[in-house]
């Protein structure tokens, strides 16, 4: 059966939704709310289930009444609290399990990569480091040669290097 519009305008709504919430980004304020209306629904089916009807306006204003006192008011924002805590916790653990969890994937990672370089046969790395020397020696006569040769050709600051082919044959 439904309501007529005057009925409908008669109607007392309760604010409880702007005591608990302040503004749209208040979780703690929607998670209140919903608390709230947990209640009123298991309110709702158990006064369905003991009268076998629905509760009539003066039985819904006792159910408002009884919620919207500050001390419910309060309760109902400690437990939202509670449940955004307990949230929050296990989040946090979630995240410093994974945080944990790939510390030592990496860490094992690395430790293998140290210990691979420290373990390396030492003739190996004595190889390596003749090998660089004598690519510094090519290296830096080669840059000796390109001098001279450039120093040569241009006489730069008049300066003239030669070699006496003489004096060479005579050392040998």
């Amino acid at each position: 059966m439904g309501k007529n519009p005057q009925q409908i305008m008669a109607r007392k709504y309760n604010y409880i939704f702007r005591q608990l919430v302040k503004d749209k980004n208040d979780i703690c304020g929607h998670i209140a709310y919903s608390i709230y209306k947990f209640d009123k629904v298991s309110y709702l089916d158990t006064f369905k289930k003991e009268n076998g009807r629905e509760p009539n306006e003066e039985e819904m204003n006792t159910f408002h009444n009884s919620c919207c006192t500050p001390a419910r008011i309060e309760e109902y924002k400690h437990h939202a609290q509670s449940i955004l805590g307990m949230f929050s916790n296990e989040v946090l653990r979630a995240a410093a399990n994974q945080i944990e969890n790939d510390y030592i994937r990496n860490q094992d990672a690395h430790m293998k990569h140290v210990l691979e370089s420290v373990l390396t046969p030492t003739w190996k790395q004595y190889l390596h480091g003749i090998a660089q020397s004598v690519l510094g020696a090519f290296v830096l006569a080669f840059i000796l040669w390109l001098s001279v040769s450039v120093v040569n050709r241009y006489s730069i600051g008049g300066l003239r290097i030669t070699v006496d082919k003489e004096a060479v044959e005579t050392n040998k």
